[in-house]
């Protein structure tokens, strides 16, 4: 059953999180959309505004390779840039 997206509106405060602040997300919005504990989420910040979306992670070897063409990769080919450090190339 798909699970209807309705307008939620929640107000919530950034509170201490260790060396960091959080903000508790409800488990109704979370459901709302289709985020769960432990999802990775992207956090834009747009015109002024914090935009908090879901990770689009390819869940099988398939997805993640869709765009790949099948041709040799030639590390000649690749600007590595200068060497730095010690490095032995």
């Amino acid at each position: 059953m798909e699970m209807k997206k309705i307008p939620i509106s929640y107000r919530t405060k950034i509170s201490k999180w260790g060396n960091s602040n959080g903000v508790r997300i409800p488990q109704e919005i979370l459901d709302n959309i289709n985020i769960k504990q432990n999802d990775e989420v992207d956090l834009i910040v747009e015109k002024g505004e914090l935009i908090i979306k879901k990770r689009d992670t390819p869940s099988t070897l398939k997805e993640l390779f869709k765009d790949y063409n099948q041709e040799p990769f030639n590390e000649g080919e690749f600007n590595w840039g200068e060497n730095k450090g010690n490095e032995y190339w």
